[in-house]
């Protein structure tokens, strides 16, 4: 059984982590020896479609206690995930990181999420040029241009 998400060892296709995911994985990203998996799923270890792996446990993504405390994203899913230095970049069709505002986009910076301007649709690829942050999807406007 892999639950959504599973890793080739020995030979054969194992859980990672050893637990069930409960839900999909749409995208995945490593920094820093960190999996970073975004999709559908709610599991207490792996809360509101955005989750890590050390390589040891699962841990929701989550805002500083100070900030609020709240995990993942909700109002939809996560299609897209990026790094650059210390912070990663989340695209999707959501409303909501943690517990700002935002609209398909979002920064965690690994403690806070912050806003990324307001797509119209759906931002279903990132990349990084140059460190240059790049967005794709559905959408035909960024911040209300065209």
């Amino acid at each position: 059984e892999s639950g959504g998400l599973a890793a080739w060892e020995a030979g054969r296709w194992a859980l990672v982590g050893g637990e069930v995911l409960q839900g999909f994985v749409s995208c995945s990203f490593v920094a820093g020896g960190t999996l970073y998996i975004g999709g559908r799923f709610s599991a207490p270890s792996r809360e509101n479609n955005l989750a890590f792996f050390d390589g040891q446990k699962w841990s929701s993504v989550c805002e500083d206690p100070t900030a609020g405390g709240k995990c993942g994203v909700a109002g939809g899913e996560v299609h897209a995930l990026t790094a650059f230095g210390e912070d990663l970049y989340i695209g999707g069709s959501f409303t909501t990181a943690g517990s700002v505002p935002v609209q398909s986009l979002a920064r965690w910076d690994g403690h806070h999420f912050y806003r990324m301007g307001t797509f119209d649709s759906e931002v279903l690829a990132l990349a990084l040029i140059h460190g240059q942050l790049v967005a794709g999807g559905g959408f035909s406007t960024v911040d209300a241009q065209p």
